[in-house]
């Protein structure tokens, strides 16, 4: 275990703050909820009656299953039927919103308890897709037989788009289509299928994928269009189709959801608990930082029983215990521009409760932005 020797006021004062919040985790406090949309679902009601709350909880932990799982057929599950019959045991929090230019109804936004759902999951069984997810930037070429260009921010397509990635649990994100973006790329690259450009161009925004897809109408056919995903050094290829436009974007982004997840979730859903571990997370010098920390590593998927273990100058360490292989748990843990980066792996062990532990050392980083180019 690495240990510094010198401390200053400012960190011991981080120190006693810290160890007065380990001594309020057991009393159940909460700091900071989820940090993505993962276990939150907003469903269409007309009345506040309470039969109506309690069928919304149901379809909201169903649009919730989709996200977790990576399945769109998960609701249909029989293994998800408890969970869904008793849905309102793991609601946390619920609200009404009025109505908006975007919703013409009322919505209930309901959230589940993250933790508490993942192990109902996998004691019934159900895959679980890990979190966090790869961030994929979708750049898409249109033809539309008068004019070719690229799907935009704001268009009513792309907003379909974004929408139908987030309730698959994805965040895919577009391109800002600035000066210096167009400098590298046109709309007939993609449309004829040359991805190089798009590649390189798509380093700025450091994203874990790059999605490539060019959109053509056929006249009264409706539109077609071709996917290309890289990940990693794979490539993965599709078609989708429609007669509209934003309907064979959200058929695309479906695919893309489902390609990720059979790739990314273990294939058992009974991932067996059996190995823990410490993780030692350097650059933690605010309450702020610490905070963040801890949210972001009790809602990884990976990880269960996550709990604060001992606070150093500069640097915090958890205790926790890994659903399958611990490697590939830590890389999950740094991966997908996360706030995490993995550090070199050491052979230390540390004495926790009378066991050796091994530890993963990380450092605390934020994630880079990209700022337009004017």
């Amino acid at each position: 275990m690495r240990h510094s020797a010198s401390t200053s006021p400012h960190l011991a004062l981080l120190r006693a703050l810290l160890m007065a919040l380990w001594a309020s985790w057991g009393a159940g406090a909460a700091l900071a909820a989820a940090p993505d949309g993962l276990y939150t679902a907003r469903i269409p009601v007309a009345t506040g009656g309470d039969e109506e709350r309690k069928a919304a909880f149901r379809k909201a932990l169903e649009q919730v299953l989709v996200k977790l799982t990576g399945r769109r057929e998960a609701a249909g599950d029989p293994r998800a039927r408890s969970l869904l019959d008793h849905a309102e045991r793991w609601v946390t929090e619920y609200r009404y919103l009025a109505p908006t230019e975007a919703d013409s109804g009322y919505l209930l936004e309901v959230r589940f308890q993250p933790q508490g759902l993942r192990t109902a999951l996998r004691k019934a069984g159900l895959p679980l897709w890990p979190s966090p997810r790869p961030t994929v930037l979708a750049w898409v070429a249109v033809d539309d037989g008068g004019e070719r260009r690229f799907l935009e921010a704001g268009e009513p397509a792309a907003e379909v788009l974004t929408r139908t990635a987030e309730n698959r649990g994805l965040e895919v994100m577009l391109p800002l289509l600035d000066l210096e973006d167009r400098s590298r790329v046109q709309p007939a690259d993609l449309l004829g299928g040359f991805d190089e450009g798009v590649r390189k161009a798509s380093g700025r925004y450091a994203p874990d994928a790059v999605l490539a897809a060019a959109a053509k109408r056929r006249g009264d056919a409706g539109w077609r269009l071709a996917w290309r995903l890289y990940l990693d050094d794979a490539r993965l290829d599709w078609k989708t189709s429609g007669t509209r436009l934003d309907q064979a974007l959200a058929a695309g982004i479906h695919t893309l959801a489902d390609r990720l997840a059979q790739r990314l979730t273990p294939a058992s859903g009974r991932a067996v608990a059996s190995d823990t571990l410490l993780i030692s997370v350097e650059g933690i010098d605010s309450m702020a930082a610490f905070t963040q920390l801890r949210a972001y590593l009790e809602n990884a998927s990976a990880l269960q029983g996550v709990q604060p273990w001992r606070v150093l100058p500069g640097r915090a360490v958890f205790r926790a215990t890994v659903t399958g292989d611990p490697e590939a748990a830590g890389r999950a843990l740094a991966g997908h521009g996360g706030p995490l980066e993995a550090l070199p792996p050491t052979n230390e062990v540390e004495s926790a409760g009378g066991r050796l532990l091994p530890v993963q050392y990380y450092r605390w980083v934020q994630p880079a932005t990209v700022e337009p180019t004017p």
